[in-house]
């Protein structure tokens, strides 16, 4: 019960980031390749698409040193954006792999507590 509506929030905080913070953070971002991309291959805004946009927006926050390192993103570019805006278009995608992570774990222990 308690992963339902853990779920549902997570949910509710993709889409709000998704169609709230993710235009802000691409108008930051307009040099990287990585954005650039994903914006032209994922077009139109419908959820799928955004949800798309906000997980390569979270790639260019949380992996800034590899992706710079392979010459994908402007470091100078990135280090621009607000912090605020950094973890309202991250958070949640970490968000969702720690929900899932949890879930994962959760089930393991279930099936090696019956076994």
């Amino acid at each position: 019960m308690v992963m339902c509506g853990l779920t549902l929030l997570n949910l509710i905080l993709l889409l709000f980031s998704a169609y709230r913070k993710l235009p802000a953070a691409e108008q930051y971002l307009t040099g990287c390749r990585i954005i650039s991309d994903t914006k032209r291959l994922w077009k139109g805004n419908g959820p799928i698409a955004m949800l798309n946009r906000l997980g390569a927006v979270a790639l260019v926050f949380t992996l800034s040193v590899l992706l710079e390192k392979r010459g994908l993103i402007d470091r100078n570019e990135t280090d621009q954006v607000p912090l605020s805006l950094r973890i309202w278009t991250a958070g949640p995608i970490v968000g969702s792999c720690m929900l899932l992570l949890g879930a994962v774990s959760l089930w393991l222990m279930a099936k090696i507590g019956n076994a």
